[in-house]
């Protein structure tokens, strides 16, 4: 789950990752950058409906065709088959969600891995 709660633990997480020796070092910038990596580092995951519905123009054709190819005898492969391509197109965005931020990041939107525009110009908007 890739909600508010997943936030939450991460936050929770931090507060016994990092020593405290370390805690009482850090600068207020470094506690709101570390925040904001918490907060952000799932972006890559935001799917819009006009990505989906291009989903065709990307890698994930191939992607789809190698899953099912290859999961075709489990329970993976059944449950992929029944659930379509929303499901499969979950995974793909799932598998290539840091690729996708960082791109989208440094301006450089790679259709292969979804269309963007709405979410790459939302992030260039000053």
């Amino acid at each position: 789950m890739h909600s508010i709660a997943h936030i939450d633990e991460m936050l929770k997480i931090v507060e016994w990752l990092i020593p405290e020796t370390t805690k009482e070092k850090m600068t207020y910038a470094e506690w709101l950058m570390l925040t904001l990596a918490i907060y952000f580092h799932d972006l890559g995951m935001v799917i819009t409906k006009d990505e989906f519905e291009h989903r065709y123009e990307t890698a994930f054709k191939e992607y789809k065709e190698k899953v099912l190819n290859d999961t075709q005898e489990s329970e993976y492969g059944e449950c992929a088959k029944e659930r379509g391509d929303s499901f499969l197109y979950q995974e793909f965005v799932r598998e290539n969600h840091a690729a996708r931020i960082r791109q989208w990041i440094e301006g450089k939107s790679n259709k292969n891995l979804g269309e963007a525009g709405t979410v790459c110009k939302e992030i260039d908007d000053e």
